[in-house]
This record gives structure tokens, sequence and C-alpha cells, in this order.
């Protein structure tokens, strides 16, 4: 009997001893669990974590990345685009209250054994809203397949993107469009330097090589050159202009000086007058007493000739009525035409017919 109670004694100190090292194994499980938090608002913004009554300021770039942690248990991370949680006991079960100047998104996941999961949804809120991220005393298992709601879309996640960003969540920075593919088809393609070396046909259909292009020269900066940069109203006086990095109007051995507005300059013409302009009149230095239109000339009737007929008409009235008013005052009458009657001869003249006058015989 004292055998079989020492057996079941040491059996009992084996268990216990076994029991305690799965729970330690355990605990090493967990504490090898690297809690991530991300904050991904709309555009660059400013936000806030307030967590053990401190609050934490850092800046989020457009690019996503952060410029700093915030406080003890949120390191940034060596990417910058999370803030690593501390494996601390205090800093594993604090609540974390997040707000930003812009919409955003908060997301909490954890790095285990080189794989990412995401066993929470993202939560989004509006500007100036806050988000409560906390780790629960259960956590839930991940999910099937550690992708992101982007890469199940086709697309990459990546620190920053030159083709255009997508509006697929990303878990790890910037959801990524894929590039289009290069094509190398025409002597143009060349330009590309992914064509180099491959064929394509030049314009008259010929099979040709693409070389690889010399790089052009940088440009060195107007400062550099001995210059200084003029605006687009002068010119430069007593030089020329040359290009540079930081300048289209970078001059050369001169001085910059306010350009002459000449008429010519503007692309109008002179007009002796304002009322021939078909156009618009502008401003110019060399108009003096003519006027600078940016459009035609028209010729105009001259005064003396647009007047005359009204004035012809007016004398024309005057006389009638002046004749009128002098005719009713009996100044002057009209006189009345007599009319002509026919010739007659006289009743007691007999008219002489060949017959009764003395003519010689025949």
């Amino acid at each position: 009997m004292p055998e079989i109670l020492g057996e079941f004694l040491s059996m009992k100190r084996g268990l216990i001893v076994l029991l305690g090292l799965l729970m330690l194994l355990s605990l090493q499980v967990a504490q090898a669990k690297e809690w991530q938090v991300q904050v991904d608002p709309s555009g660059a913004a400013n936000c806030t974590i307030s967590y053990n009554n401190a609050v934490n300021r850092l800046n989020v770039n457009a690019d996503k990345t952060l410029n700093r942690g915030a406080g003890s248990c949120l390191p940034l991370n060596p990417n910058r685009f999370w803030l690593k949680m501390q494996s601390t006991p205090d800093c594993l079960s604090t609540s974390y209250n997040i707000s930003c100047n812009q919409e955003f998104t908060a997301s909490l996941f954890y790095y285990d054994n080189g794989v990412y999961n995401f066993p929470f949804d993202p939560i989004s809120a509006s500007a100036n809203d806050v988000i409560e991220l906390a780790i629960p005393s259960e956590t839930p298992a991940p999910p099937a397949t550690n992708i992101s709601e982007c890469e199940q879309n086709g697309y990459s996640c990546s620190g920053s993107c030159s083709n255009g960003e997508m509006d697929y969540f990303c878990f790890s920075g910037v959801c990524c469009a894929p590039p289009e593919p290069i094509q190398c088809i025409t002597e143009d393609d060349c330009a590309k330097p992914e064509c180099y070396g491959q064929s394509v046909v030049d314009l008259q259909g010929n099979p040709v090589v693409c070389e690889a292009q010399q790089p052009l020269p940088s440009l060195d900066t107007c400062q550099n050159l001995s210059g200084i940069s003029c605006s687009s109203e002068e010119t430069c006086e007593g030089g020329s202009f040359a290009a540079s990095s930081d300048s289209e109007r970078c001059c050369i051995g001169g001085i910059c000086a306010p350009q002459s507005l000449t008429c010519e300059g503007q692309g109008g013409i002179l007009c002796a007058t304002a009322a021939e302009c078909a156009g618009t009149l502008a401003a110019s230095s060399d108009a003096g007493n003519e006027f600078c239109c940016q459009g035609q000339c028209q010729k105009t009737p001259s005064s003396s000739r647009s007047m005359l007929i009204p004035m012809i008409i007016f004398i024309l009235i005057a006389v009638l009525i002046v004749s009128f008013v002098l005719y009713r005052k009996g100044v002057f009458k009209f006189k009345k035409k007599v009319q002509e009657q026919p010739f007659s001869f006289p009743p007691s003249v007999k008219p002489l017919y060949p017959s009764d006058a003395n003519f010689p015989s025949q």
C-alpha cells in the first residue's frame, strides 16, 4: 500500500510539472505575437493616440508613413507604417483611443511566425471621431487566408505608388494598381528604357533595334549659371535667357527689366480712333494719340459726308415751310396758266382761195 501511494504521488508531481511546462510554452507563444497598430487616414493628417492618461500626437504623411511613435507602449515600427505594441502586460491590456483630423481607418493585427494575422476588421471613422482599439482577453482565431482586400483584388500593398492608388484596403502601406505591361512595337517606343535592345519597326515597317539613348545633361541652377530669374513680365536687358533647372527665364549677362508693352508686341495694330477698332482696345506704350486695337481697323465714313444728306433734307423742308407762309400772306401768288385757244379767221374776212385770186391764165 505505501508503495502504491508513493507511485501515485510521483505521477502527480510529474503531471504538475508537465502542466507547468505547457503553461510556460503557451505563455512564450503568446509573447511571440508582435501586435501592430495601423492608422490609415484619407490623406496627410494630424492624429492623436491617448492611453494611460497621456495624449500622444503624431503626423501621418501622404505616403502613409508616420513621423514618430506614440509613447512608451507604441514605438514606431522600422517600416514607419505601423506602431509596434510593446509585449508588456500593461501595454497589451490597455485601450488606445485614436483620432485624426481627416477621415481615417484604424486596425489591430499581429505578426506571428513570419505571418501577419488580421483577426479584426478595420474600423473607420469620420474626422475628429475616436476609435478605441484593445486586445480582447480571448483573441479570435485568425482568418483562413492572410491576405488584404487589396491583394484579394489582384493588386499589391506597397510603401508608395507611382501608378495610382486604389480604393481597396491595404494592411501594409498603399494599395497599388499593377503596372501596365510595357509594349515595344514601333520606333517611338525606343524612348522607353524597357525597350532598349528590343526589336521594333520604323515608320517604313522595317525592323530596327532600340539602342540605349544617352542621358541628357542635367541642368544647373540659375544661380550657379551666374544668372538671375526673371518674371514673365520682364525681359533680359543686356543679356539672354538660358535654360536652368529652377527657372524658365534665367537671365545670363544682363538684368531683369520691365517689358515695353508695344502695340505690336501685344499682337495689335494702331487705329486712328477708338470707333475704328473691330476688336479689343489695349493699353500700349507707343499708342500716342492713336488707339491700340487687338483686332482690325475699319474705316468709318467722314462726319461731313455723313451729315450732308440730312442737311439737304432740312433745307428743303425749311424752304417749303417759308414758301407756304408767304403764300398764305399774299406776298406772292402763283400765276394761272392761260389756256391757248385754237386759231380761226375773223367772220368778216373771207379766206382767199386759189380760184378767186388773180393769177395769170394758163
